[in-house]
């Protein structure tokens, strides 16, 4: 698989349009001594689809991971694609070279995005990326090495058009619940309580990439 859209992806036809890189895509005001970080500083994104990193960069210091952590969530990211009027995201691991860049890899969100289906989501593996690249100007390890200062810039002479089908499957999972007796007490009157424990099983998964289940 080159390319998968995630299921809150705006739905149909996009228009063929630029393509811009954003870095890591990260929006974070200013705290304390950190001077905070705009990845879309710089560049017009409107109708455009913007390139974004997954997660955070790796030169940062305890002190930065701790203050951008939260704004490096992928329903953030997003939603500040969105507000600057991006058609859509290209998400893209930041993973090195040589973990399998064949392979989709970026994790899905809890949530999504504030406002559903008004933004084309699309994740790439690198190689896709790489091919797209190689269309215009840039090259994938001259935008990795820039995405720690993010640098926004548009891909010249790339256009990205794109179709996006989603078969929506639902299906009914059961809760568990277990029941452990206490213990009868010496005390008199003392209550013989039960001990409930609750479990969900449905975030698990059924296997593969991005599940918690053990199950392949």
């Amino acid at each position: 698989v080159d390319w998968q859209p995630l299921a809150f992806s705006k739905r149909g036809h996009v228009e063929p349009a630029p393509v811009v890189w954003a870095g890591y895509g990260i929006v974070a005001p200013a705290w304390a001594d950190y001077q905070g970080r705009d990845d879309f500083a710089g560049i017009d994104v409107e109708g455009r689809w913007a390139i974004v990193l997954e997660g955070l960069p790796n030169d940062l210091d305890t002190f930065q991971q701790f203050h951008l952590q939260q704004f490096a969530t992928l329903p953030h990211k997003l939603r500040m694609a969105q507000m600057r009027g991006a058609v859509g995201v290209l998400l893209v691991d930041d993973e090195p070279e040589s973990a399998a860049p064949e392979v989709l890899s970026v994790s899905p969100p809890i949530s999504p995005p504030a406002s559903k289906d008004d933004i084309a989501v699309v994740a790439l593996t690198r190689d896709t990326l790489r091919r797209l690249l190689a269309e215009g100007s840039t090259s994938i390890q001259l935008m990795t090495d820039e995405a720690s200062g993010a640098h926004a810039h548009v891909i010249r002479d790339v256009e990205l058009e794109a179709q996006v089908e989603i078969e929506v499957e639902e299906r009914e999972s059961h809760n568990v619940i277990g029941v452990l007796r206490a213990p009868r007490s010496s005390e008199a009157g003392a209550e013989r309580l039960p001990l409930v424990i609750g479990a969900h099983y449905d975030h698990l998964g059924t296997g593969g990439n991005h599940t918690t289940s053990q199950a392949r």
